[in-house]
Protein backbone atom coordinates (compact mmCIF):
# COMPACT_ATOMS: atom_id res chain seq x y z
CA UNK A 1 0.00 0.00 0.00
CA UNK A 2 2.72 2.54 1.03
CA UNK A 3 4.39 1.86 -2.96
CA UNK A 4 1.27 2.40 -4.56
CA UNK A 5 0.62 5.80 -2.73
CA UNK A 6 4.56 6.61 -2.98
CA UNK A 7 4.55 7.19 0.62
CA UNK A 8 7.71 6.19 2.80
CA UNK A 9 7.44 4.07 6.48
CA UNK A 10 7.37 7.22 9.09
CA UNK A 11 10.30 6.68 11.66
CA UNK A 12 11.92 3.47 10.11
CA UNK A 13 14.02 3.31 13.73
CA UNK A 14 10.39 2.59 15.52
CA UNK A 15 9.84 -0.47 13.13
CA UNK A 16 11.12 -4.02 13.18
CA UNK A 17 10.29 -6.84 10.72
CA UNK A 18 10.45 -10.62 10.81
CA UNK A 19 8.86 -13.58 9.13
CA UNK A 20 7.65 -15.41 12.06
CA UNK A 21 4.11 -16.89 11.16
CA UNK A 22 4.90 -17.57 7.90
CA UNK A 23 8.46 -19.81 8.62
CA UNK A 24 8.02 -23.43 8.61
CA UNK A 25 9.02 -25.11 11.94
CA UNK A 26 11.39 -28.21 10.22
CA UNK A 27 13.78 -26.22 7.77
CA UNK A 28 16.87 -28.41 9.15
CA UNK A 29 18.67 -24.08 8.14
CA UNK A 30 17.25 -25.00 4.28
CA UNK A 31 14.84 -22.30 2.45
CA UNK A 32 11.78 -23.39 1.98
CA UNK A 33 10.04 -24.14 -0.77
CA UNK A 34 8.33 -21.61 -3.17
CA UNK A 35 5.15 -20.89 -2.51
CA UNK A 36 2.88 -18.32 -0.56
CA UNK A 37 5.19 -18.13 2.59
CA UNK A 38 8.00 -17.74 0.49
CA UNK A 39 7.39 -14.61 -1.20
CA UNK A 40 5.57 -12.99 1.20
CA UNK A 41 9.45 -13.35 3.55
CA UNK A 42 10.91 -11.92 0.35
CA UNK A 43 8.77 -8.92 -0.05
CA UNK A 44 8.82 -8.41 3.28
CA UNK A 45 12.70 -8.25 3.18
CA UNK A 46 12.57 -6.14 0.29
CA UNK A 47 10.10 -3.80 1.59
CA UNK A 48 12.79 -3.39 5.09
CA UNK A 49 15.70 -2.53 2.49
CA UNK A 50 13.41 0.15 0.95
CA UNK A 51 11.69 1.86 3.77
CA UNK A 52 14.81 1.89 5.92
CA UNK A 53 13.43 -0.53 9.25
CA UNK A 54 15.04 -3.36 10.58
CA UNK A 55 14.41 -6.85 9.22
CA UNK A 56 15.25 -9.71 11.23
CA UNK A 57 17.03 -12.99 8.89
CA UNK A 58 15.14 -16.26 9.81
CA UNK A 59 18.85 -17.24 10.33
CA UNK A 60 19.75 -14.53 12.06
CA UNK A 61 20.86 -14.90 15.97
CA UNK A 62 18.12 -12.08 16.90
CA UNK A 63 15.37 -13.99 14.74
CA UNK A 64 11.93 -15.81 16.85
CA UNK A 65 8.40 -15.44 17.17
CA UNK A 66 7.74 -11.10 17.39
CA UNK A 67 6.04 -11.80 21.21
CA UNK A 68 9.21 -12.95 22.55
CA UNK A 69 11.82 -11.48 20.95
CA UNK A 70 10.12 -7.64 20.87
CA UNK A 71 10.94 -7.75 25.04
CA UNK A 72 13.86 -9.18 24.82
CA UNK A 73 15.55 -7.32 22.29
CA UNK A 74 14.37 -3.79 24.08
CA UNK A 75 11.81 -3.20 21.25
CA UNK A 76 8.58 -3.41 24.37
CA UNK A 77 9.07 -0.58 27.29
CA UNK A 78 6.99 0.35 29.36
CA UNK A 79 4.74 3.53 28.00
CA UNK A 80 5.55 2.78 24.50
CA UNK A 81 2.60 2.47 21.81
CA UNK A 82 2.72 -0.38 20.40
CA UNK A 83 0.79 -2.23 17.40
CA UNK A 84 1.46 -5.48 15.34
CA UNK A 85 -0.16 -7.33 12.54
CA UNK A 86 -0.94 -10.01 14.91
CA UNK A 87 -3.60 -11.15 16.91
CA UNK A 88 -1.58 -11.67 20.33
CA UNK A 89 -0.11 -8.58 20.72
CA UNK A 90 -2.46 -7.43 23.38
CA UNK A 91 -0.28 -9.31 25.30
CA UNK A 92 3.05 -6.66 25.49
CA UNK A 93 -0.10 -4.69 27.84
CA UNK A 94 2.12 -6.87 30.48
CA UNK A 95 5.17 -4.96 29.98
CA UNK A 96 3.57 -2.26 30.48
CA UNK A 97 2.50 -0.68 27.18
CA UNK A 98 -0.16 0.23 25.32
CA UNK A 99 -0.36 -2.79 22.50
CA UNK A 100 -2.71 -3.43 19.69
CA UNK A 101 -3.02 -6.28 17.42
CA UNK A 102 -4.10 -4.49 13.84
CA UNK A 103 -4.41 -5.59 10.76
CA UNK A 104 -2.87 -5.45 6.92
CA UNK A 105 -4.67 -1.85 6.08
CA UNK A 106 -4.29 -0.68 9.56
CA UNK A 107 -0.09 -1.74 9.88
CA UNK A 108 0.21 0.43 6.29
CA UNK A 109 -1.86 3.39 7.38
CA UNK A 110 -0.05 3.85 10.86
CA UNK A 111 3.35 3.92 8.95
CA UNK A 112 2.52 6.69 6.85
CA UNK A 113 4.06 9.81 6.62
Amino acid sequence: MLDQEGRKVRRPEAHIALADHAVPTLRGGRPFAEGLAFYQVERLKENAAKQGFAYMPMDGERHGVVHVIGPELGFILPGVVLVCGDSHTCIHGAFGCIAFGIGASECASISRR
